[in-house]
């Protein structure tokens, strides 16, 4: 057994180190393999140099994609039995690790993180409220039946990691949506566990109405596709 563990970094210099270093710290207690891919998405700062100095080489994209775009990057290099990702900040308890690799193992598809009462209730209003609002348009258009499409820690067996991320076409924060689209329309079976949160990060970067209008086009977009017929069996491009 084999998890690959990808984490998008942009500017993350002041803290990539130390992520590493408590990743490592965390997995090499584990009784499995385990590979951490990290994706700079085109940093302006030392954020590449610094995980190389943690023995990482990192994915370097030619230019700032967004966080979908770094994910679906590392997904598809990923060697692992078990592929999952999460945030540079780590703000999930890392025991969520190896809760997913128990879900997937036992036949799910997909292990996502739900945050509903598990310290998301410490975050920002605005954070929370934007999250619930594009979950619940997110269900109004796509009807997925999931209460937390944006939590940011989702796990997937190695075959859904490449039947998705193979037609994942939305670079920026609506590829969760996008994803669990595509999981769905294959009749994958999805887990949802809790996500305990850490003590919420200093300051935000959601900006509720230009996110809010980028997260509409992307939800729009899903919607297009579909008719299209892109996510269907066969559709999806070699790894």
């Amino acid at each position: 057994m084999k998890v690959s563990v990808i984490i998008p970094a942009y500017n993350e210099a002041g803290r990539i180190q130390k992520t590493l270093l408590t990743l490592k710290a965390h997995l090499e207690q584990g009784e499995y393999e385990y590979e951490l891919i990290v994706v700079d998405d085109k940093s302006s700062d030392d954020t590449a140099r610094l995980v190389r100095l943690e023995g990482v080489e990192p994915l370097c994209q030619m230019q700032n994609r967004g966080k979908g775009a770094a994910v679906k990057r590392g997904a598809l290099a990923a060697q692992g039995d078990v592929v999952l990702f999460t945030d540079a900040d780590l703000p999930y308890d890392l025991s969520l690790i190896e809760e997913s690799v128990a879900h997937i193992q036992s036949g799910a598809d997909l292990a996502i993180g739900s945050r509903e009462g598990t310290g998301y209730e410490t975050y920002g209003l605005v954070r929370r409220v934007s999250s619930a609002a594009f979950s619940f348009v997110t269900n109004l258009l796509l009807h997925l039946g999931i209460n937390d499409t944006q939590c940011g820690f989702k796990a997937f067996s190695a075959q859904a990691a490449h039947t998705i991320f193979t037609r994942v076409t939305i670079d920026g924060f609506g590829f969760d949506a996008e994803a669990l689209f595509i999981a769905k329309k294959h009749g994958m079976r999805i887990d949802r566990i809790a996500a305990y949160m850490k003590a919420p990060p200093i300051g935000s970067s959601v900006h509720p109405l230009r996110d809010g209008v980028t997260m509409l086009r992307s939800l729009l977009s899903i919607v297009q596709n579909d008719r299209r017929g892109l996510y269907a069996p066969g559709k999806g491009k070699r790894k």
